[in-house]
């Protein structure tokens, strides 16, 4: 390998490893590599857009989720599928070979620790329940957070900003107040 083609970054992951080839303000390219018979946790990107390659002749599984059903998308075979994930799609990398590992490359726009990760074979799914760098706990917010309470209220009993609230309402998928609705006692 060159010094041009040398990866910037190599990931080890418990289900194989990437290694990020190009990264700048505007996208990332990775080269994501599953062992075989593994697979990546079922997760969601809240802004992240991705698209996958499948370089190689393999047979992998993209699974993906919409509301209650699972949709199950197979390349098999096949050079060079492309497969587009926007935002707030529930998705999972599975590598169905049992000799060789599944190559990927994937293109994405937005930021990696954009992750939800809803089931995860290797333990990293756990729900957080305190923010350590903003001092806030996650587990007292998901209890007084819904749709008639506003930020500002959260934020006075937890002791913090109400934009700390909201960022952790967005991060978390927590419901919002909606707009426009009137505090008990004011007409």
């Amino acid at each position: 390998m060159s010094e041009v083609e040398k990866p910037l970054r190599h990931v080890g992951k418990p289900w194989g490893y990437e290694e990020v080839l190009v990264e700048n303000k505007d996208y990332r390219v990775k080269r994501i590599v599953i062992k075989p018979m593994h697979r990546t946790s079922l997760h969601l990107h809240r802004r992240k857009t991705e698209t996958l390659i499948f370089p190689k002749i393999t047979y992998s599984e993209v699974r993906f989720t919409k509301s209650k059903e699972d949709l199950y998308r197979s390349v098999a075979s096949i050079t060079h599928k492309v497969t587009h994930i926007p935002p707030g799609t529930r998705h999972r990398l599975c590598s169905e070979n049992d000799l060789t590992e599944t190559e990927i490359i994937e293109i994405s726009h937005g930021r990696d620790g954009d992750v939800v990760r809803v089931e995860d074979d290797y333990g990293r799914a756990k729900p957080r329940t305190w923010s350590v760098k903003r001092g806030i706990n996650l587990k007292r917010l998901r209890e007084l957070a819904d749709e008639k309470t506003p930020s500002y209220e959260i934020a006075k009993k937890l002791g913090v900003s109400s934009a700390v609230v909201n960022k952790w309402r967005l991060r978390l998928n927590l419901p919002k107040p909606k707009r426009g609705q009137p505090k008990e006692g004011i007409r």
